[in-house]
């Protein structure tokens, strides 16, 4: 178990003032972290990470990201363009599918479109989604004789990561993690490194998925790899983590250890209960 041996205790970080040593966690890789009892300004009392303490990425509970947000949303921008898409006004809470979608946007393919105040802004949203349609129709044409599979890998991570249609985008682009722009613009370069990284077009069926290692961080060389899905499954966020004997294994490994269904294993942690528990039901 990793032990972080400097003492944050009563040191300010942005809003957040230090109480006392948290309870600490385990990453979806295993790594154990360090955290702290920390109280914002605001009252609020939450457990952070040292390292994103002592780096400068935690600042506040989350009450300064929302003011940011509520700052952006008070800006009149009617009549502005941000990409493809201009600004027509801003919608009543009433009028809105989604919270945060605070402004009404025409797109310049005649689209309306209800898009986050704070995303027009920051550049993150620039069309409707017909930007990434046309994105990929230009890369099928143009690589419209290259391997159906690895093809359907990249357009799968593309679509994941920009297009906010997809029903997998709020995992992806809808929480920052994007292609890296060596791949992005560029089939050829993710081909490349894939063929020279372990890519097998010949792999059966879910034995050579593409898998980023640091789930937190998104689609470039450094951070992608070639693995079977049960690696790919054990590297997911919401993956659970269970130690029993001194071992520590994800939710999918003891399954196996055990000789016991996923599912099963899988309901029982998610219940609480310690794999000694689970062994005597």
């Amino acid at each position: 178990m990793q032990k972080d041996c400097i003492d944050l205790t009563g040191k300010k970080f942005g809003r957040l003032t230090v109480i006392s040593k948290g309870n600490g966690r385990y990453t979806t890789g295993g790594q154990y972290k360090t955290t702290w009892l920390c109280r914002c300004e605001c009252g609020n009392e939450r457990e952070f990470e040292s390292q994103k303490l002592r780096r400068g990425h935690t600042l506040s509970c989350g009450c300064l990201q929302k003011e940011k947000i509520g700052n952006v949303n008070k800006l009149d921008i009617s009549g502005q363009r941000f990409g493809r898409l201009t600004a027509i006004r801003f919608l009543k809470p009433e009028e809105r599918d989604y919270i945060r979608h605070t402004w009404l946007c025409q797109c310049d393919c005649g689209k309306m479109v209800q898009v986050d105040g704070a995303k027009l802004v920051n550049g993150h949203t620039r069309s409707c989604g017909c930007l990434v349609d046309d994105f990929i129709r230009q890369v099928n044409k143009k690589y419209k004789h290259t391997s159906k599979r690895l093809y359907g890998v990249y357009k799968g991570m593309l679509t994941r990561c920009y297009d906010e249609t997809s029903r997998e985008y709020h995992n992806y682009g809808g929480r920052g993690i994007l292609v890296c722009q060596e791949w992005l613009n560029d089939y050829d370069t993710f081909a490349e490194w894939a063929y020279n990284n372990g890519y097998k077009e010949d792999a059966e069926h879910l034995e050579c998925t593409l898998d980023r290692q640091n789930v937190d961080k998104g689609y470039s060389p450094d951070n992608c790899r070639w693995v079977t899905n049960q690696v790919q499954q054990n590297n997911r966020r919401d993956c659970i983590y269970a130690e029993y004997n001194g071992e520590i294994h994800t939710c999918m490994e003891w399954s196996k250890i055990l000789g016991m269904t996923y599912q099963k294993v899988h309901y029982h942690l998610k219940k609480g209960r310690t794999i000694a528990e689970i062994l005597n039901i």
